[in-house]
């Protein structure tokens, strides 16, 4: 792939988007905005994988391509998205917001609430800022090590921890009305 083999870098991209458009997607919270951050990454990563260093993973690096990516686009964009009803909620595993008013099989009062706390939690995590944000999605969602995150964002470790304790707070503190 470092040589330019279309077909040898195709094989990488089948192989790491998934992962890629799941870091995305929970950081942007839009399957289309998702699509595009790792399609602009996989563009930065063929044009630079001739001189991709091989210190880290494959794995880490698009990582890092993909997480710098969302943070532009979340640098431009300040207003939580207009979500579909059909679209899976973010961390739902493919649970829609329709899913959880029309789920008639369950209390729908608790289906309706279990769906506004998971709206809330969206649009929490869309006001926080992207640098926190960054953080949270990958500890929380993604489940790296703090040293992972820090080399991802290229931070110390001190500074990743302090950003996940402020990104907490924030959430718990939008959150308080929940308990």
């Amino acid at each position: 792939a470092r040589q330019r083999d279309t077909l040898a870098f195709e094989e990488l991209a089948r192989r790491y988007v998934p992962p890629m458009i799941h870091l995305a997607r929970e950081m942007l919270l839009s399957n289309e905005a998702a699509w595009d951050a790792v399609q602009d990454a996989l563009l930065d990563a063929q044009r630079a994988l001739p001189r991709f260093r091989g210190e880290a993973s494959f794995h880490t690096w698009l990582r890092r391509l993909v997480t710098t990516r969302c943070l532009k686009v979340l640098r431009r964009q300040r207003t939580l998205p207009i979500e579909s009803l059909d679209e899976p909620l973010a961390g739902s595993q493919g649970l829609t917001l329709a899913d959880c008013v029309a789920d008639w099989r369950h209390d729908p009062v608790a289906a309706l609430e279990q769906g506004y706390l998971q709206q809330a939690l969206a649009q929490a995590v869309c006001e926080l800022p992207p640098a926190l944000r960054a953080v949270l999605v990958l500890r929380e969602v993604e489940n790296l090590s703090y040293e992972e995150i820090a080399d991802v964002l290229r931070i110390p470790v001190g500074t990743m921890r302090s950003r996940l304790a402020r990104a907490r707070d924030f959430l718990r503190t939008r959150l308080e009305h929940w308990r």
